[in-house]
């Protein structure tokens, strides 16, 4: 039971704060890194991204409806914002060890580090 609840409490946590698991990670893990930010600034427009209602009976209700966002939107509001697929910005004014490397990605599409 312990575990249901923390398990429950995680995610309420992570559907208020509007990021998933991965993201979640991701900004632990590139902690130096300036990362893509997917959320918004209310706790309520965050639920209607995930549930697609801002009302707090039909978000603990089963539904069918249909969702405000694809999802894809997010992917070209981070492209425009300089990021790449990884949710990372680009950086120009890196020093020159890392400018062949950003080249070679550029070029291939497969990342070697």
């Amino acid at each position: 039971m312990l575990m249901m609840i923390g398990f429950n409490v995680w995610n309420w946590y992570l559907a208020c704060s509007g990021i998933t698991t991965v993201e979640f990670t991701k900004r632990f893990h590139l902690a130096n890194e300036n990362v893509y930010d997917y959320s918004y600034n209310s706790v309520a427009d965050n639920l209607f991204v995930i549930f697609g209602t801002h009302k707090f009976i039909r978000i603990l209700s089963p539904s069918i409806r249909a969702l405000p966002f694809s999802g894809i939107e997010f992917s070209f509001q981070q492209k425009e914002a300089g990021y790449d697929e990884n949710g990372v910005i680009w950086n120009d004014s890196s020093d020159d060890e890392e400018a062949p490397r950003v080249q070679e990605v550029q070029m291939t599409g497969v990342r070697t580090e």
